[in-house]
């Protein structure tokens, strides 16, 4: 690659040294700008944030998309009072039969519960 200026090291030994150097910089940059933003290989495990936030998360558009608090707020408040099936004290409604949900509160995470086979299952968790 040319580059400008390396003409006027007069010293033909660090004039090369300092073109590789500026060869290997160049090959870094495409190198970071063909991989930015993508995961370097598919998970094949759970993904820990080691209790880190997940942060600008865009809002979920297919059926298998991360769900952020906004969306799932947003999503609760279209659903007329006898859909929601959603206990405001944020605990299990006292009449909870298999089939409902709710929302409730744990430790600071709202939890998306359903009760099936008599049996209270978390689908999704957002830290508040």
């Amino acid at each position: 690659m040319p580059y400008t200026g390396l003409n006027q090291i007069p010293d033909s030994g660090t004039r090369r040294t300092v073109k590789l150097l500026m060869d290997r910089i160049a090959q870094l940059e495409q190198q970071l700008t063909a991989t930015q933003g993508r995961v370097s290989k598919p998970l094949d495990s759970h993904l820990d944030a080691n209790n880190q936030k997940l942060q600008n998360l865009a809002a979920p558009s297919a059926p298998t998309d991360a769900v952020h608090l906004k969306s799932m707020q947003e999503y609760v408040a279209t659903l007329s009072p006898g859909d929601r099936m959603i206990n405001p004290a944020m605990t299990a409604p006292a009449d909870a039969t298999n089939g409902h949900a709710w929302v409730d509160e744990v430790n600071g995470q709202l939890r998306l519960v359903v009760r099936r086979n008599d049996t209270d299952r978390v689908i999704a968790t957002v830290t508040a």
